[in-house]
């Protein structure tokens, strides 16, 4: 899998997604394009389109010009003043409200399995736009977990679903807290805040 910058007619800019791992390709694709049909929220990352051929599946959506969590944090430019705390604030409520609207709002309810800063897109405005739900499932209302094999980056997988594999709300709160406070205070220690 991976993502390249395009250009729609209309001048606005994309990031495109290529799905090319056989095995994941069909299960991603169809995760991502069903979870856009029944989730819509300022905090998650919109399906501008998809696109699928014999040999290509694509995503497309709108492009974060200022990319993702993680980069923001780790790799901005030193010309770039550091995210002060009430920018990193706001994200991390941002953040909180698209899960929020995931695991409340949505029917059924929805469990992303992998919140990570790499996941958490930034806007031009530094809003928060959860994203990459590849690896979501989707759960009824009244269930309070789903048995299923273990995804998510190590370190940000909650304990309790990596020894039973069950997964619930839980677990993506556990990715939430780790991405927020782990990354924020790691790139604080590497540059003064």
């Amino acid at each position: 899998m991976f993502t390249v910058k395009g250009q729609l007619a209309d001048g606005s800019l994309v990031a495109i997604k290529r799905l090319n791992e056989e095995h994941a390709k069909d299960r991603e694709f169809q995760t991502e394009v069903e979870i856009f049909r029944i989730a819509e929220h300022p905090n998650l990352l919109r399906l501008r389109g998809f696109c699928m051929t014999p040999t290509e599946w694509l995503l497309v959506y709108p492009y974060m010009v200022n990319g993702d969590v993680a980069l923001c944090l780790r790799e901005r430019p030193e010309s770039l003043a550091p995210l002060d705390w009430p920018i990193r604030k706001r994200i991390a409520l941002g953040s909180a409200k698209g899960l929020a609207y995931l695991h409340d709002h949505c029917d059924p309810k929805i469990v992303h399995r992998d919140v990570k800063a790499a996941n958490i897109f930034l806007d031009e405005d530094l809003e928060a736009i959860v994203g990459d739900f590849g690896l979501a499932k989707l759960m009824h209302r009244e269930d309070t977990h789903v048995t299923t094999a273990v995804h998510g980056a190590i370190g940000h997988i909650a304990p309790e679903y990596l020894s039973t594999g069950k997964c619930s709300e839980k677990t993506d709160v556990f990715g939430y807290g780790v991405h927020h406070w782990s990354e924020s205070f790691r790139s604080c220690s590497a540059r003064q805040c």
